[in-house]
């Protein structure tokens, strides 16, 4: 029986007759061609000197239009020049690519103004100013350094996200995930506001038409309002610096939260609270008001039955049950 001849060469396996043997030695040499190859970096797109993406041209000082969709690549970047104030419209949807950025370490002022929906990919960063026409989505572990401003459309800001400023729509939902940061108001003239577990609302949570949802853990610097038909949730260990105020909707607070100002329902609706503390008032004008080993610094007034178990009013000294755990904004804490 032959005996193929079978070498070292160089590290690798050679055979002087079969084809298999070299064919994986080239296998393995591209292989290692390929790991040792430099990772691609993204495209940088320069909005003062060039290129820019596709279809964006200017069209006056500091003011640029994109006649169809932009997206973004892996890595991508857009700078636009110092000192300036500069705005970008998108005719059409705008996605951003993962680790993609625009406008960072600048002092210029951009708005980004789409007529389309808007999606940032993960570890994306803005330093803009957002106004859509349409969804806006922010994905896990991504940052906008600015404003969300929307027309239409769902606004989702994933987990880990973080939003310099306020998220304000006018025809559409908001809905804030599990670690997140929002360093403004968010308010929607017409849909459901839920802010998931642990977050930071640096600013009033609000809704015209439409419930509200804080999730466990989660911080609100100022008030949780309904101004419509909505009932308003608070979940366990809640802070919420001011007032939870609706007009027809019922209020429950989850248990270990505090309240640092007052409960009202101006219109129908009941309330219910857990094992909290509330700094202020409790009232309603027709439901009722049920409390479980609570407490009020104010007084409590129920336009219906009022049942109180293991629970004061007028409290004098409850002690300050938020401590030292304010809300910390840009190195400033919020009281």
């Amino acid at each position: 029986m032959k005996q193929h001849k079978i070498r070292l060469c160089y590290g690798l396996i050679s055979s002087d007759s079969t084809t298999g043997w070299a064919l994986l030695n080239l296998g393995m040499l591209l292989l290692v061609l390929f790991t040792v190859m430099p990772v691609q970096a993204g495209i940088s797109y320069n909005f003062e000197t060039g290129p820019l993406p596709a279809s964006c041209i200017p069209s006056s000082p500091n003011a640029y239009t994109c006649g169809a969709a932009v997206t973004l690549g892996v890595g991508d970047t857009i700078a636009i020049a110092q000192d300036t104030e500069v705005t970008i419209t998108i005719v059409g949807a705008f996605t951003t690519g993962a680790n993609s950025s625009i406008n960072l370490n600048s002092n210029s002022v951009l708005t980004l103004k789409t007529v389309g929906a808007v999606t940032m990919a993960v570890n994306s960063n803005i330093n803009a100013n957002l106004i859509a026409t349409a969804a806006v989505t922010l994905v896990t572990g991504s940052q906008l350094q600015g404003d969300i401003d929307t027309t239409a459309g769902i606004v989702t800001i994933g987990n880990n996200t973080r939003v310099d400023g306020h998220i304000i729509t006018t025809a559409g939902g908001v809905t804030v995930g599990n670690g997140s940061f929002v360093g403004g108001d968010i308010n929607t003239a017409a849909g459901i506001v839920t802010v998931g577990t642990n977050s930071y609302i640096a600013g009033t949570v609000s809704t015209f038409a439409g419930g509200i949802t804080i999730g466990a853990g989660t911080k609100v610097a100022n008030n949780v309002m309904s101004t419509g038909a909505g009932i308003i949730t608070i979940g366990a260990g809640v802070k919420v610096y001011n007032d939870i105020r609706s007009v027809a909707g019922a209020i429950t607070v989850g248990s270990g939260s505090g309240i640092g100002g007052n409960l009202m329902i101006t219109g129908a609706g009941v309330m219910t609270v857990t094992n909290s503390v509330i700094e202020g008032n409790i009232s309603t004008v027709v439901g009722a008001v049920t409390m479980t080993g609570s407490q009020a610094g104010g007084t409590i007034k129920s336009g219906a039955a009022l049942t109180m178990t293991n629970s004061k009013q007028n409290v004098a000294n409850y002690g300050d049950y938020r401590g030292n755990d304010r809300i910390i904004y840009r190195g400033e804490k919020i009281q």
